[in-house]
């Protein structure tokens, strides 16, 4: 009874994992390395369409990065959406993503319900994954527990998230445009837990003696992060005097997606294993952030370089730089400061909030960052509202003032 059993849990296993990669152009380039099902420690999200109404109004989550965990009909117009993480303890970042759509044009009301939290992301809409709108008009019991808001359907399927979303598969195609734009190259970092691929774009313009280093997508619903760091990447790689000048000096080392399995699966914070990555920066008993530091490693002894700057993008409540703080055994003591002073001085219309928190967050990438490269290392965290074209601006003006002083060196 007991090998019976466990060929079927393996089994239904294997089922969930082909089930979850079929939704991602990302599988295509897996590893056929067997997936270590003993280090999974998360719930899969069961893939379903619901529907309603005789047919007539339709949920699905079978998508990438969508996420939902049930949906009911309270009344004739009311749909209850379910959303629970991955697994628990957890951050309060409940991430949802679904498609819905009616035979004919109606307007419903949907009813997300969180069982172990509260809410979160306010609503964004969209009928082609690329223009995204904001419902601002939405109602929430006492607790949080219960965000209820209209939308307007059709047979013209609709998106409804928490985030814009971006899509691991995106994402590589947006490194691959990079490299088609400047001088560098797509390259492999190694694999998730799932053996999805995670890369890297280098630029290769110098001699590789000297480097900066752009990391995100650690959590996957951070979506303001990762649109920040490709403004801040785009500028980097832009064909202006000054960004062609800086490539000449300075190598770029860009990994934007470190938790590709989180983000596909529609994950709140973790990966498979059930762990937010950005407190594995000491052990790496995570593949992504092992197969990073080997990654990096390697190639700065490779080289014989050094790392001069490196910033890790987030998402949270607020716009935030955590920093190491003041630290004189940086290679590039002072940098981190006149930087914030001049991305300040180029920001006028909005205060440039710091703070340093290197002994509390330790186990954090800016953290190893420092200590084993002595460089200095930021930890840009975007917030959840902050308006699209503010994070651009940001992005870019930060982006302009840190190449400036490096060019001063």
């Amino acid at each position: 009874m007991r090998i019976y059993r466990r060929i079927m849990l393996g089994s239904i296993f294997l089922m969930t994992v082909c089930t979850s990669l079929s939704y991602s152009q990302s599988a295509v380039q897996t590893q056929s390395v067997p997936v270590d099902s003993s280090l999974i420690r998360v719930t899969f999200q069961e893939r379903r369409e619901y529907s309603f109404d005789n047919g007539k109004i339709g949920f699905s989550n079978k998508f990438s990065s969508a996420r939902y965990n049930g949906v009911s009909q309270l009344n004739d117009s009311t749909f209850v959406v379910t959303v629970e993480p991955e697994n628990t303890p957890i951050n309060r970042s409940p991430w949802y993503a679904f498609k819905v759509w009616s035979q004919e044009v109606r307007d419903i009301y949907i009813q997300l319900f969180y069982p172990t939290t509260r809410h979160r992301y306010m609503p964004k809409l969209s009928h082609d994954g690329q223009h995204w709108d904001t419902v601002n008009m939405v109602s929430l019991d006492e607790k949080k527990k219960n965000a209820t808001f209209k939308v307007s359907i059709s047979t013209d399927t609709l998106t409804v998230a928490g985030q814009e979303i971006m899509t691991v598969a995106e994402t590589n195609s947006w490194l691959d445009h990079l490299t088609e734009s400047a001088d560098a190259e797509k390259d492999l970092v190694g694999y998730s837990l799932l053996n999805r691929p995670i890369f890297a774009v280098n630029t290769k313009g110098s001699d590789g003696k000297k480097m900066i280093v752009v990391i995100g997508g650690q959590h996957p619903p951070e979506s303001t992060g990762h649109l920040a760091l490709r403004h801040f990447v785009e500028v980097l790689l832009s064909p202006t005097e000054q960004a062609k000048q800086f490539r000449k000096e300075y190598e770029i080392v860009i990994v934007p997606m470190l938790n590709p399995d989180g983000r596909e699966e529609g994950h709140w914070r973790h990966n498979m294993a059930g762990v937010d990555m950005n407190r594995d920066w000491v052990e790496f008993k995570q593949p992504e952030t092992r197969a990073f530091k080997e990654y990096l490693t390697n190639k700065v002894h490779k080289q014989d370089a050094q790392i001069h700057f490196a910033i890790d993008f987030h998402s949270t409540f607020f716009d935030v730089l955590y920093t190491n703080g003041e630290d004189e055994s940086n290679h590039k003591a002072g940098l981190m400061k006149d930087w914030i002073a001049a991305f300040q001085h180029g920001i006028p219309e909005d205060t440039i909030k710091e703070e340093s928190n290197y002994r509390v967050k330790q186990v954090t990438s800016k953290a190893w960052f420092h200590r084993a490269f002595k460089t200095e290392a930021v930890t840009y965290e975007i917030g959840d509202k902050t308006s699209r074209e503010l994070l651009k601006k940001k992005s870019v003006v930060a982006a302009e003032k840190l190449m400036e002083l490096l060019l001063k060196d």
